[in-house]
């Protein structure tokens, strides 16, 4: 296989985010499709690391309420910090998929933190 597609880590990057995304959307509030659907929604550019930490205890905190986890490892990614960087690009694609799916539970995640992650 060539392309994007074509590399492990792509692949089960795509994976993990559409696994997590589909059991985190049972958990996640959804204010309705006027107040959480925000399909053009884009991500900042960078955050502290302050900034990060809380965005990615947000998404692992409702992954154990929706009852997922990474599967990061389990093919041929195997190198500890090649697992944390597939973890950190699911964490990214989960946090977009608030942004656009999510937008309104998102944004106020990030107001009453002072976190600027969607640009508006």
């Amino acid at each position: 296989m060539s392309g994007p597609m074509g590399n492990n880590l792509t692949s089960s990057c795509t994976w993990q985010i559409a696994y997590i995304t589909k059991g985190l959307a049972t958990v996640v509030p959804y204010g309705g499709p006027g107040k959480s659907v925000r399909p053009g929604a884009r991500l900042t550019d960078s955050l502290s690391q302050a900034h990060w930490l809380a965005l990615a205890g947000l998404v692992r905190n409702f992954m154990g309420r929706a009852g997922v986890r990474f599967d990061s490892g389990s093919d041929e990614v195997q190198l500890a910090d090649a697992e944390e960087m597939e973890d950190d690009i699911a964490i990214v694609g989960i946090l977009m998929w608030m942004a656009r799916r999510r937008a309104d539970f998102l944004d106020e995640f990030c107001r009453s933190r002072d976190i600027p992650l969607v640009k508006h």
